[in-house]
Formats: structure tokens, sequence, C-alpha cells
């Protein structure tokens, strides 16, 4: 699509020198430099050069639009599907480049996922396996070329509920990540979505995001928490401690009103570039 873009500009360039040429022409015939073949410039000929150079660059401009995907952009095709996985697991993974994903944590045995797929022009595929003792959720989008690529859409969010202690693993590039009532160990990531964690009793869990921001709200104390972030704002809720609470921030704002024990076994470490950080209590 940049090679498109630059041919184009190109053309306009050269349209433009060869307008420049024509009208160094003296009008009694003689120009500048070398003797050359006379325009007439101040008759029809000049007028039909012009519309038919206006006609050049409009076209040339409507390709180059097109090809980047300013052009008319038709609907999303969606499409949803539900299934249930009966393999006995104990750990959960998925990783989404785009989409939202959401993981609750429910009464029943085994994992029930929905996916709901949204598209132009190429159609995800979703897959899921278990590899080892884990359900690995995850799709993929193939490459498009050509015009109107900029315009093609393809994502995956997800919605899964699984029984009761399982371990979460969770990643995504964009889209927001909600985890509720989890009481097994979590991991979640997210370069520009915000994370979302609510009701969790979870012994361990570790988060991070470059720009997202996160909220972590615990209903069990939890023996380790460790958060970082580049420039998203960070707030941990967390029951009566005492915690170990270490909070690292270069030029975002501090509030820490949880009971802080340098000597607690319990331990909450937040690191941030440039985000506010907060540990109050739930």
């Amino acid at each position: 699509m940049r090679r498109i873009v630059l041919v184009v500009a190109g053309q306009i360039k050269l349209l433009g020198r060869l307008d420049r040429a024509r009208l160094r022409v003296l009008p009694q015939g003689r120009s500048q430099g070398p003797p050359r073949r006379r325009f007439a410039a101040d008759g029809p000929d000049f007028t039909v050069m012009t519309i038919k150079r206006t006609t050049v660059i409009t076209g040339l401009l409507a390709l180059a639009a097109l090809s980047a995907g300013c052009g008319v952009v038709g609907p999303l095709d969606e499409e949803t599907a539900s299934y249930d996985v009966a393999d006995k697991v104990a750990a959960l993974q998925v990783e989404a480049d785009s989409g939202t994903v959401e993981v609750v944590e429910s009464d029943r045995q085994g994992i029930h996922v929905t996916e709901q797929l949204s598209w132009r022009k190429n159609k995800p595929e979703p897959s899921h396996e278990v590899q080892g003792d884990t359900l690995v959720l995850k799709f993929k989008c193939a490459t498009t070329w050509g015009l109107g690529s900029g315009a093609a859409s393809c994502e995956v969010s997800y919605k899964v509920e699984v029984p009761k202690g399982l371990r979460v693993k969770v990643r995504s590039d964009s889209g927001t990540l909600t985890l509720k009532n989890l009481s097994g160990g979590l991991e979640a990531s997210s370069d520009s979505g915000t994370i979302e964690a609510s009701g969790l009793a979870g012994k361990q869990v570790v988060t991070r995001t470059d720009s997202g921001d996160m909220t972590l709200a615990f209903t069990g104390q939890p023996d380790k928490v460790a958060t970082t972030t580049d420039s998203g704002r960070t707030v941990v809720r967390v029951p009566s401690g005492p915690y170990n609470i270490v909070a690292r921030t270069d030029s975002g704002d501090k509030k820490i009103e949880a009971a802080a024990d340098s000597s607690a076994q319990r331990s909450i470490e937040l690191t941030s570039d440039s985000g506010d950080l907060e540990v109050v209590n739930s």
C-alpha cells in the first residue's frame, strides 16, 4: 500500500514539473534556454491540457485513498460460537491479539467458551486445544494485501466460564481484560487495553500493561501481588493486612492506605514509569 501511495505522489510531482516546463515558454514562441517547440498557452489546447491534468490527479488521489482503506467501508460480519470443554485441565490460557476477554469463575465442572467473531474481508480462525494440563484458546487472521486492505478487520472476543481454583493466564494486545471471582492463580497482560479484576481470591496475581489502567479488587488476602505498567494507573484493593508494600513510580503519584509492614510475609509490589499507584483497603 505504501508503494502505491509513493507511486501516486511521484506521478503528481511529474505532472507539476511538466506544467512548469510549459509555462516557461514565452508567448512569442521563444523559450528560455535552447529553442523549443512553441506551446499555445493562451489557446484551447492549454484548457484541454488543464482539464486532463485535473482529471488525472483526481484519479490518482482516489486510487491512493482506496489503497489506504479510506474508501467506502462495508459492515462487519459477525458470528457467535459456544462450546463446552470436558477435558480435565488445571489451567486456562487465552491469547488474543485483538478483542475483549472475559473470564468468570462459576460452579460448573467443566469450561464453557463463547467466541464472538467479527471481521471485514478475512474471517478469523479460532482454535482450542489441550496442551498438557492447560486449555489454550487463540485465533489467527489471514494477512490482507492490496486495495482496501486498510479497512480490513479481524478479531475474536472471548467469554469463558471456568470451575473453581483454575489457574488463568490471559494476554491481549489491545482489548479489555475482565476477570471475575477467580480463586486460582492469575497472570494477565495487555499492551494498551485495561485490566479489570474483581472478586479475586487467588494467592498469586501478576499483571502487566504498557499503557492501560489496572484495577485489582480482592476478597481474600493474597500472598503475592506484582503489577507493572509504563503509563497506566494501577489500583489494588485488598482486605486488611498487613502487607509488605513496595510502590515504585518515576513521575506518578502514590497513595498507600492499606496497612504496610516491611516484615510481613504477604507482599504487594507495584511498578510504574509514569502512572499513579494506589493500594487501599477493600
